[in-house]
């Protein structure tokens, strides 16, 4: 789950939706998610549903209206969604009320389905507890520890390519050995010693500091997977942000204390656990971070 919250949604009137949206999307945004909401406001063929196969684990509600266009039904959606094996919590609403889907479940079998009346107050109050409900289901020790671990490591790739666009990595000049020497040097001698070895295999000579296909530590450092820890990536990452005179946005030591303490906590400590208040917490600095670190990526 993440920080992000799917929800697929079908309801063929359009301004009853629209209206409705932006409150379905704060209430996902108080519990510190980020509201991902995919919409049908038309009517649609169950067989143009075959695209979404390959997303479909990736929806944690899926919200459908008894009656939409065309003759398609609810209760239809539903079972083309449980025929693929989509597990996912489903809100069955309509506009004549709970009787009136409770009539039309007594002919079909369907599984993991709640009701509620399509007026506003029943329908926002039954989908809360859906959200509560899929809440706690992600903040489970293992839940949490996979979302921060993949977390990380979005953030990693993020990091690498913006270091890469912002210090020319095709040639090695002073500038970089001294950004490495400054921010990284627990790392540069590990480098130089594996990129000597390589260069004696190939029997080039390493002497020459200047030699890009030597020394070029910084483009080996980022490409090559085990060099840079997420904590070394984000100081450097720090170091070229200033250098660049975007200083203020992103600050290492409070990310390593806020996002990659936690994380090592979590990997390291099968016991770990943290309440729902902690996991909010938790939620919250991570949502923070990525809006600063995509901002400085743009």
């Amino acid at each position: 789950m993440g920080i992000e919250f799917n929800i697929l949604w079908f309801e063929d009137n359009e301004d009853w939706l629209n209206s409705i949206k932006s409150d379905v999307e704060e209430r996902i945004t108080n519990r510190h998610f980020i509201p991902k909401i995919e919409c049908f406001p038309r009517a649609i063929q169950l067989e143009k549903l075959e695209y979404l196969k390959d997303k479909m684990h990736t929806f944690h509600l899926i919200l459908t209206d008894l009656k939409l266009d065309n003759g398609l039904t609810g209760d239809e959606i539903i079972e083309f969604f449980r025929e693929n094996n989509i597990l996912a919590d489903v809100l069955f609403y309509s506009g004549d009320g709970v009787a009136r889907i409770k009539e039309v479940m007594q002919h079909s079998v369907l599984e993991g389905v709640y009701t509620a009346e399509r007026e506003d107050t029943p329908f926002l109050k039954k989908l809360e507890k859906l959200i509560d409900k899929t809440v706690v289901r992600f903040e489970t020790p293992s839940s949490m520890r996979n979302h921060l671990i993949n977390y990380v490591a979005e953030n990693d790739l993020i990091m690498k390519e913006f270091i890469k666009k912002s210090i020319n990595c095709e040639k090695t000049n002073r500038y970089t050995c001294r950004i490495l020497n400054e921010s990284l040097k627990d790392s540069t001698e590990r480098i130089e010693k594996i990129i000597k070895k390589k260069c004696e295999k190939n029997k080039k000579n390493c002497d020459n500091k200047c030699d890009e296909d030597c020394h070029n530590y910084l483009k080996y450092s980022l490409d090559k997977i085990g060099i840079l820890d997420s904590e070394k990536l984000s100081k450097l990452f720090n170091k070229v942000l200033k250098i660049k005179n975007i200083s203020g946005l992103f600050t290492h030591q409070e990310y390593k204390d806020n996002i990659l303490q936690i994380r090592n906590e979590f990997a390291h400590d099968s016991h770990k656990v943290c309440t729902a208040k902690e996991c909010t917490d938790i939620r919250k600095n991570m949502i923070e971070y990525s809006k600063i670190i995509s901002g400085i990526k743009k």
